[in-house]
């Protein structure tokens, strides 16, 4: 559903299903600098995104184990460059994507060392190009930062 800033409701989005626009176990949302509201669809492997109207634009990643498919996507976030972050609860990692859905890089496995996960759930971009990756089986909150001049991929 989305609200207006002072909570009233504006309109729902999509229903249960596996096709564009349709859902099966959301777990998270965000939204990007351009606007466009980015869902976890978890049980059905993907990030869908739509345009702040609520028209559905597309959808990242799909079933798989190859690099840039999902086992069990969590967290999704955006950073002030528009690239897209995915915590991947079964293959213990997450991806980086541009708003187009191409895979820029992967980054992590299971374990407990620095940049390995196990259960991560969530993602979150902050200022100044911080990434955090809620790690939740290991107990913490590890912090990445991101590479390269504003505007261009991590």
């Amino acid at each position: 559903a989305i609200f207006d800033l002072e909570g009233h409701f504006l309109q729902a989005i999509g229903h249960r299903g596996d096709g564009p626009g349709e859902f099966n176990f959301l777990t998270h949302v965000t939204v990007d600098p351009a606007g466009r509201i980015l869902v976890t669809d978890a049980m059905n492997a993907r990030i869908q995104v739509f345009e702040s109207d609520g028209t559905y634009r597309g959808s990242i990643g799909k079933l798989g184990d190859a690099s840039g498919h999902f086992g069990r996507p969590k967290g999704v976030a955006v950073d002030s460059r528009g690239n897209v972050y995915v915590a991947d609860a079964m293959f213990d990692n997450f991806q980086i994507f541009d708003i187009e859905g191409r895979l820029l890089l992967n980054i992590g496995e299971s374990g407990s060392a620095p940049a390995e996960f196990w259960m991560p759930a969530g993602v979150a971009a902050g200022a100044g190009g911080i990434i955090l990756v809620a790690d939740s089986y290991n107990r913490r909150v590890q912090v990445f930062e991101t590479i390269g001049k504003e505007g261009t991929a991590p």
